[in-house]
């Protein structure tokens, strides 16, 4: 009966995990990548971490041949109204990104523009994984599989449920906190792939490495439950292997998809009627994809 009860709080514990989990993203099979030639890869090393320019090769355009003076009279053409002006500000991305800081820098100013310029926003992938899950030595993924799920349909979000939800930024994300960066440039637009550095502890929103740029509830209080006989000791978490790949136009600045990935081991000691303790622990992964569309 009481390993039974230690099974139900795990399952507790981990369906709250899910809360914080379930808004790590990651994009998935709808990718808007443009298709850029074969690149080249030219790699430079930072004090705080690796970063790689991918640039197209260039291609030298075949010879056209000169053709003969049309003898059609073109018609004048009949001017379009004039296009509605964008009242919004652009930035255009003239440089590609050259170094961790630049990238991780504009990323930031294009994610964090979603909560200010308020396009339309779609999740299209929302997928929650749990596995590793041991109670003590006993495997018990196999009764916990009921947490996970994979939504990848399309739906329109508010703005302000962008990572990070809630906050007026969507990203705080500094350099140190990046183990590699890698910047492809396939000419109207630029891919940027981040991979964060491991951390350990529970994230704080705003200010941890993950927690900038993650969405992460302010509090855990969530963790304390009121079962009779059984307490839950203090939760550690290990981040490894994040990471956050997104589309930006170059012309406008334009965040157009939004790719994360969050990967954690959680570790927690159970002790069951004041007498039997139980190391249990989970490997919990999300991948999340958001498109955007602008006017």
């Amino acid at each position: 009966m009481k390993i039974k009860q230690g099974i139900l709080s795990v399952a507790a514990i981990l369906a709250a995990f899910s809360v914080f989990f379930s808004a790590g993203y990651v994009t998935g099979n709808r990718s808007v990548r443009a298709n850029a030639p074969a690149a080249t890869a030219v790699q430079t090393e930072t004090e705080s971490a690796a970063f790689t320019v991918l640039e197209p090769e260039s291609e030298t355009e075949p010879p056209t041949a000169d053709t003969e003076p049309s003898s059609i009279v073109s018609q004048p053409e009949t001017a379009d109204p004039p296009a509605e002006e964008i009242s919004r500000t652009l930035h255009p991305v003239r440089e590609v990104p050259a170094s961790v800081q630049e990238a991780v820098e504009l990323f930031n100013d294009a994610a964090n523009r979603i909560k200010s310029d308020k396009p339309k926003v779609y999740m299209t992938r929302d997928i929650f994984r749990v596995s590793d899950v041991l109670f003590g030595k006993k495997d018990i993924t196999s009764v916990l599989e009921r947490l996970n799920r994979s939504d990848q349909s399309r739906k329109e979000i508010l703005p302000v449920e962008f990572p990070v939800g809630g906050e007026t930024w969507a990203s705080q994300l500094q350099p140190e906190a990046v183990q590699s960066a890698e910047c492809t440039d396939g000419g109207d637009t630029l891919t940027i792939r981040i991979v964060l550095k491991q951390e350990s502890g529970v994230p704080l929103r705003g200010k941890s490495n993950h927690g900038s740029c993650f969405s992460i509830p302010a509090s855990f209080d969530f963790l304390n439950f009121d079962i009779p006989g059984i307490k839950c000791g203090e939760l550690s978490l290990t981040y490894s292997g994040c990471s956050i790949e997104c589309v930006i136009d170059r012309a406008s600045g334009d965040l157009l998809r939004a790719d994360y990935h969050i990967e954690a081991r959680g570790s927690m000691q159970i002790t069951l009627a004041a007498i039997l303790k139980k190391d249990c622990s989970a490997v919990i992964e999300s991948d999340t994809s958001f498109e955007i569309e602008w006017t």
